[in-house]
C-alpha cells in the first residue's frame, strides 16, 4: 500500500456505509455476465453489501477483502458465510496465488479504482488471478479519498491494456465489464 492510500485509511473508516451505487441494478448493467455459482472476488467489499447481493441472487461464491477494519467488521455482522478479509489490493493480487487455489471467475470492483495510487499495477495483477472483470468509477469527480480523477473513459482505459473492456457512462459514472486479452506486454 502507498503512503496516500495509508494516509485515507482514516477517512475510510470513518465512511463506513457510503456507497453510491445501487447493488440491484448494478449487477443488470450487463446482461452477458453470468455470476451464477461463480467464485467472485470483491476487491475493496466495503461493508459487504455487493459480496452479499451475489450470494443471495446468483447462488455465487464471493470472497471480500478491504483495507478497512472497520468495514470488514460490518461487512461480518451478515457475512452469510462469505469469508471477508482485512488486507490491501495489492498485497492480496500480487500474493494470491492461482495455482494453488484456482482463479477467481470474475472480479468485482465497485468505486475502489479511484482510491489507488497506481491502478496500473493492479490491473497487471488481476490479469494473473482472473479472466474477467467488472466494476465501477466515478467520472470526473474530485474528492477528498480520490487519488485518481478520470476525465473520460479514454483516459480510463489506458490503465487496464491487459482488458478488452466494454464501457458505459451512466449518470457521472463509468461502468466496465472486461475479459483478459489473450496476449498482452508486462511492460
Amino acid at each position: 500500500m502507498y503512503k496516500r492510500e495509508k494516509e485515507l485509511l482514516a477517512h475510510y473508516n470513518k465512511n463506513v456505509n457510503y456507497a453510491s451505487v445501487n447493488v440491484e441494478k448494478f449487477f443488470e448493467l450487463f446482461p452477458e455476465i453470468d455470476f451464477k455459482d461463480k467464485k467472485i472476488l470483491d476487491l475493496g467489499c466495503g461493508d459487504g453489501r455487493f459480496s452479499q447481493y451475489l450470494k443471495i441472487a446468483f447462488e455465487a461464491n464471493p470472497f471480500g477483502i478491504d483495507f478497512s477494519k472497520e468495514r470488514i467488521k460490518k461487512a461480518r455482522v451478515n457475512s452469510l458465510g462469505i469469508n471477508y478479509f482485512c488486507i490491501d489490493c495489492y498485497s492480496y493480487t500480487e500474493s494470491y496465488l492461482p495455482e494453488k487455489w484456482g482463479k477467481f471467475d470474475l472480479v468485482l470492483m465497485t468505486e475502489v479504482i479511484e482510491h489507488l495510487e497506481d491502478p496500473k499495477r493492479l490491473s497487471l495483477a488481476l490479469s494473473k488471478i482472473s479472466n474477467a472483470i467488472f466494476g465501477s468509477v466515478p467520472l470526473n469527480f474530485p474528492y477528498v479519498a480520490h487519488l485518481q480523477v478520470f476525465k473520460n473513459k479514454t483516459q480510463f482505459k489506458k490503465f487496464f491494456k491487459e482488458w478488452n473492456l466494454k464501457i458505459k457512462v451512466i449518470d457521472k459514472n463509468i461502468y466496465f465489464y472486461g475479459k483478459l486479452k489473450k496476449q498482452y506486454s508486462k511492460k
